[in-house]
């Protein structure tokens, strides 16, 4: 079958592989094409005259990328269409680094469009994704600004199934994100304010989060001050509820750099205000973020222990089990249980949260804002030290996703524990569900709560329903 298309791949041949040659910045919408192609000429009427110092014809060994080139400007003048698009699924397969560290602007505009040209067809797999993100990861070292343009562009993003797989979406959403964050980050390397403004204005909501966020990655390695002042920025200009995306990994950039005293450092920096719209604050998702980043750092050493004793056990086999390799193993192994038996948060974010146990910024929607399970969270709320008055609350929080998750279970729970004050708000958040189907267990769980103006309130609440 003859393809329709052939003057247009045959124009892309001619702008591919002279711009290449020559190494003309060409845009992947074929500006200078003409230039490039004069300048192609030139370059070769001159490259056929011997060198005039040598008197040497000038033989130079192709390059992988140029042997790259040449093969492609071979796939797209081919003229019978389904052989064309079987050799640029193989083409496309053997992008390798190699290729792509000698990528020039002249072969961008070719390559777009062999990938456009495979989509739908059965050669399309995972690895033609990686290769279009490593390819707009390689365009941008040498044009950021217009490998960043490409990628926010919601028009140009890539789907090369015609029924999408949705087995593919979290690996796309990944290459997507890197390749968006490593465009943006080079652009920055040239023009920081110019990339903060581009990011600023990108209309397609996912595209600009990935961009922020590899804009956010690139400063948090290269300026950490300057990402916590535009980190502030993104919250200045920050309209309606939402997760605060990026502050998981500020914070733990934050930590990792400069240890708990810089985080306090930076956290005594922001000012509080709450978000009044039932999410958590800039400054809550901080304090909630270095919790989480605390736990995932304990976790982390906890595997790496784990690995430490599989080790040891090796050694020990092998050695026939001699006194040294046996202490190790055991000193090991105790550590290693010591680590497991810890629960609830670790014990330096304990001591900051009793350090600010007074503060508005330590809130039950700080304490309650994970998604573990409901019981294991009120666990480790429950075990804060008593000082922490937002405990109560967070508990009762917490308890309500129980009992919306599995009302009778909840019930159960709450009997089984041994209840203090801390558990006065589940009680009554028991209670207000209890009343629509029995007023007198309402009631006397209504009397067990310890909080005497809350177990008036509580105890209001159900004579009100006809309750006594």
């Amino acid at each position: 079958m003859k393809n329709t298309h052939f003057v247009t791949h045959a124009s892309w041949i001619a702008i591919a592989v002279a711009a290449f040659f020559v190494g003309d910045r060409l845009s992947p919408d074929g500006a200078g094409a003409a230039s490039a192609t004069a300048d192609a000429a030139g370059s070769a009427s001159k490259s056929a005259r011997p060198d005039a110092k040598s008197e040497r014809w000038d033989f130079r060994p192709p390059t992988v990328a140029s042997a790259y080139a040449i093969e492609m400007e071979s796939v797209m003048a081919e003229t019978d269409e389904e052989l064309r698009i079987n050799r640029a699924n193989r083409l496309i397969n053997g992008l390798t680094p190699e290729v792509l560290e000698g990528l020039t602007p002249g072969m961008v505009p070719g390559l777009l469009q062999l990938f456009d040209d495979v989509k739908g067809s059965a050669g399309v797999s995972r690895k033609t994704i990686d290769a279009h993100g490593d390819l707009i990861a390689a365009w941008a070292r040498f044009d950021p600004e217009a490998a960043a343009r490409h990628a926010a562009d919601r028009s140009k993003q890539y789907y090369p199934w015609k029924v999408f797989p949705s087995s593919m979406s979290y690996h796309m959403g990944d290459v997507r994100e890197a390749y968006r964050g490593a465009a943006i980050a080079e652009w920055a390397k040239v023009d920081l304010a110019g990339a903060k403004k581009f990011v600023d204005g990108v209309e397609y909501k996912y595209a600009r989060e990935d961009m922020k966020m590899g804009l956010l990655k690139h400063l948090t390695a290269t300026d950490l001050d300057e990402a916590m002042t535009w980190s502030a920025e993104l919250e200045a200009g920050r309209t309606g509820s939402g997760e605060r995306f990026e502050m998981s990994y500020l914070v733990t950039q934050i930590k990792n750099q400069r240890g708990m005293k810089g985080m306090k450092a930076w956290l005594d920096t922001v000012p509080y205000a709450a978000a009044g719209d039932g999410s958590l604050s800039y400054k809550e998702s901080a304090v909630f973020a270095l919790g989480e980043e605390m736990l995932k750092a304990r976790e982390a050493a906890k595997n790496a222990a784990r690995e430490a004793v599989k080790e040891a056990e090796k050694e020990a086999a092998a050695d026939g089990s001699p006194d040294s390799t046996e202490s190790a193993l055991a000193e090991l192994r105790g550590m290693l249980e010591e680590m497991t038996a810890e629960r609830g948060w670790p014990a330096e974010y304990v001591e900051f949260l009793k350090e600010n146990a007074n503060e508005p910024f330590v809130t039950a929607e700080v304490l309650s804002a994970s998604r573990r399970s409901p019981t294991y969270s009120i666990e480790m709320i429950i075990n804060l030290p008593e000082e922490i008055g937002a405990r109560r609350e967070a508990v009762g929080n917490e308890f309500q996703r129980l009992a919306n998750n599995d009302f009778k279970y909840a019930g159960k729970w709450l009997r089984e524990q041994e209840r203090g004050p801390v558990h006065d708000e589940a009680i009554q958040v028991y209670v207000r569900e209890a009343t629509q189907d029995d007023l007198t267990t309402a009631m006397q769980w209504a009397r067990e709560i310890t909080d005497p103006v809350l177990r008036a309130e509580t105890i209001e609440y159900v004579q009100e329903r006809g309750g006594r």
